[in-house]
């Protein structure tokens, strides 16, 4: 899924920054030097969904979720949430070495930040998703379960190697 495609991105990923946006086309890459304009002072850069043009439903489940995670001791997570962001490597090379529990790699990426700025936009309307209810709710789960202990989810550390091939 889309949390295994990134950190396989982090680990192939050589620059001192990295961006994760969204390929569906909600993200506009327009902010990318808005991202970058900001790096040099902060450890992570968020591009926060202040608004947004997906529907009612969409827009409260998830403004629930990011609520309960900063209840719960989630720090730098902006109320409309944020997977389009700039992060210094360190963060990235941090959580690779500790391995990412499961649920969502960028909250947990996002906590080791010590200095975050936030930039809003608008959220676009994107094609439909594959992500049912119960995968969203399993995913809030595993998030929440990084924060709370939680009975019944299991949450186990996700590792990745890179191979690497010589030409011969």
């Amino acid at each position: 899924g889309a949390y295994n495609a990134i950190l396989a991105g982090f680990a192939r990923a050589k620059g001192e920054a990295l961006i994760v946006m969204a390929a569906d086309g909600d993200d506009p890459p327009e902010l990318i030097p808005d991202l970058l304009a900001h790096y040099p002072n902060h450890d992570a850069v968020l591009a926060n969904r202040s608004n947004s043009e997906k529907g009612f439903g969409s827009t409260l489940t998830s403004s629930i979720a990011y609520t309960v995670f900063r209840t719960v001791g989630a720090k730098h997570i902006p109320k409309g949430g944020s997977d389009f962001l700039l992060v210094r490597r360190e963060l990235v090379d941090n959580c690779l070495s500790q391995g990412f529990g499961s649920g969502n790699t960028l909250i947990q990426l996002v906590q080791q930040a010590t200095r975050v700025y936030t930039i809003g936009y608008t959220k676009g309307r994107s094609k439909p998703t594959s992500w049912s209810f119960g995968k969203k709710m399993k995913l809030f789960l595993e998030t929440l379960n990084q924060f709370i202990p939680i009975p019944f989810v299991r949450s186990k550390p996700i590792n990745f190697e890179v191979e690497t091939t010589t030409d011969r």
